[in-house]
């Protein structure tokens, strides 16, 4: 789709790590609006460490986490942050049906990633140590928890080897990208070439690494590109990628094809997209972009499915339930396909999302 229109959502992005340890985050760059209780869902960005505290403090209806059956279905988990819950859903060829929840009293469940075994989740915790859980497909209690180097999970991904990759927020100078190969529980590689602090981390079939990063540097115009590591290498190489207009790139995927699904923010906080690039290329040829209250900044692509924020139209049009449901677009034309039900109690705030086969 492109169909142009402003977004009146803010960013949430990985600064959104530094509330989570405790440290100093980022000053807001071009003039970003002060966090306040208002704005903070839509500008946790600005200030992080004030959003955490309210996302804190804000009351939560009591939850317990819960599955229905799930052998042989593919599952959607969608990750809500302002309700400190993964919501769990069927997929089914015409219909995404809630099938489950993950709670998580105090944490802040921020990215997910899943194989046809596991979901992953990376945990922000405003008061403790923040971590990444394993859940088995269909348990509601982790296996393993991943603390060992993690200080602010902002990403994970799993490639085809079990090794798990962790986009990790050290300060609001100092980012790493953590590798733990299957079995360990301490890094057992650290990538630090990571230019500003990473956003988003991918792998591809050949289980190379990719990682989105946006850069700050002093005085100069910001950068931000997609780093591609060779399996097993802590050096990356910048593809060079580039659209039209504005670029801030945050969650991607790689597709069968190698080409590379980028979400990139088009214009400040207004305008949100998905670019493909091409293996190879360093130009888009397609962009999946709907206007008004389509939030993509974290997605999930399964062969010819994308799950992402629903389009606010199909939502409760309301601007504080932006992102309130899960939807199912064709890809690659970027057609929306099925919204999930909207919630008419307690609004959530889909962030990113995982899908197990």
């Amino acid at each position: 789709m492109m169909i142009r229109s402003k977004q009146l959502a803010g960013t949430l992005t990985a600064c959104a790590a530094a509330a989570a340890i405790g440290v100093a985050a980022p000053s807001p760059a071009r003039g970003a609006p002060q966090s306040n209780n208002a704005s903070c869902i839509f500008h946790l960005a600005v200030n992080p460490i004030a959003c955490a505290r309210i996302v804190g403090s804000r009351p939560r209806p009591p939850s317990r986490s819960w599955l229905a059956a799930s052998t042989g279905k593919t599952l959607l988990y969608a990750a809500e942050p302002f309700a400190g819950i993964i919501s769990v859903s069927t997929v089914s060829a015409n219909k995404l049906t809630p099938s489950g929840e993950l709670s998580f009293s105090g944490a802040i469940p921020f990215e997910l990633a899943a194989d046809s075994k596991n979901l992953y989740v990376g945990l922000l915790n405003p008061s403790g140590p923040s971590s990444v859980e394993v859940f088995p497909r269909g348990a509601t209690k982790p296996s393993k928890i991943y603390t060992d180097g993690i200080t602010g999970p902002l990403d994970v991904a799993i490639d085809a080897h079990g090794t798990l990759y962790v986009a990790n927020f050290v300060s609001s100078s100092s980012c790493n990208v953590l590798e733990y190969a299957k079995g360990s529980m301490k890094p057992t590689a650290t990538i630090t070439d990571v230019p500003g602090c990473p956003n988003g981390v991918a792998v591809d079939s050949a289980s190379n690494l990719y990682v989105t990063y946006i850069y700050y540097p002093t005085g100069k115009p910001w950068q931000t590109d997609v780093l591609k590591y060779a399996r097993g290498s802590t050096s990356g190489v910048r593809l060079n990628l580039k659209a039209p207009g504005r670029n801030d790139f945050y969650g991607l995927a790689v597709d069968a094809k190698g080409d590379v699904l980028v979400a990139n923010e088009q214009e400040d906080g207004m305008l949100y997209q998905i670019l493909i690039f091409p293996a190879g290329s360093h130009a888009p040829t397609n962009a999946l972009q709907y206007g008004d209250g389509w939030f993509p900044l974290f997605f999930a692509l399964d062969e010819d499915r994308l799950f992402a924020p629903a389009y606010l139209e199909q939502g409760t049009a309301s601007l504080m339930t932006l992102g309130d449901v899960p939807a199912e677009f064709d890809y690659p034309s970027g057609r929306e396909r099925i919204v999930e039900s909207p919630k008419l109690l307690a609004p959530g705030f889909v962030f990113s999302f995982a899908v197990s086969p």
